[in-house]
C-alpha cells in the first residue's frame, strides 16, 4: 500500500515533468538545501512537447479492458513502473472487467495478470502483466514542484486511441 500511496502522490503532481529545480550543497559539504529556481549554470533544457512523446512514450500503454464475452467495456491507459511489466493506471478502467488486454507504442500486445493494489477511492491501481523487459516511467519528485509547472500528459483520455 506505501508503494501505491508514493505512486499516487507522484501521478498526481504530474506525469512527467519537463523542467525541476536543482540542489545545491554548500560549500562545506554538509547540508543540502534547495535553489529557488534554476541558475543560468543549473538550467536543464526544457523538452519540447513532441521530445516529450517521443522520449517517454514507450512507457505509455492502452489498457483495453473485456467482459465476460471479450467485448469492449473501456479503454484507458497507464504506465509502466518497472522492467518486470508492472502498470499503474485508473481504477475505472478495469473495474467490472473480466480481463484487459494491453497494448505498447511499439505494438507490443500482452494480458493483465492481475491487481497487484487497487485503491478505489483514489482511482488508481497497479497492475502485473504479461510483458517483461518493459520501459518504465521515470517519476519524479512531486516535494520539488511549484504550481504553474508545466506537464505533459501522455495516454488515451476519455477513451480516444
Amino acid at each position: 500500500m506505501d508503494k501505491l500511496k508514493q505512486i499516487v502522490a507522484i501521478v498526481l503532481a504530474s506525469l512527467i515533468f519537463t523542467s525541476l529545480p536543482s540542489l545545491a550543497v554548500e560549500p562545506q559539504g554538509k547540508s543540502v538545501k534547495p535553489v529557488v529556481g534554476p541558475t543560468e549554470a543549473t538550467r536543464q533544457p526544457e523538452l519540447t512537447t513532441s521530445q516529450i512523446v517521443k522520449r517517454y512514450s514507450p512507457s505509455v500503454v492502452t489498457i483495453v479492458a473485456l467482459d465476460q464475452n471479450d467485448q469492449p467495456l473501456s479503454l484507458g491507459s497507464g504506465f509502466f513502473i518497472n522492467a518486470e511489466g508492472d502498470v499503474a493506471s485508473n481504477h475505472h478502467v478495469l473495474e467490472g472487467s473480466s480481463k484487459a488486454i494491453i497494448r505498447t507504442m511499439d505494438g507490443r500486445t500482452g494480458e493483465v495478470l492481475e491487481i497487484i493494489n487497487d485503491d478505489p477511492e483514489l482511482d488508481l491501481l497497479i497492475a502485473k502483466t504479461s510483458l517483461k523487459n518493459t520501459n518504465p516511467l521515470p517519476l519524479g519528485d512531486s516535494d520539488t514542484i511549484t504550481v504553474g509547472e508545466e506537464i505533459t500528459a501522455i495516454g488515451n483520455p476519455a477513451g480516444l486511441e
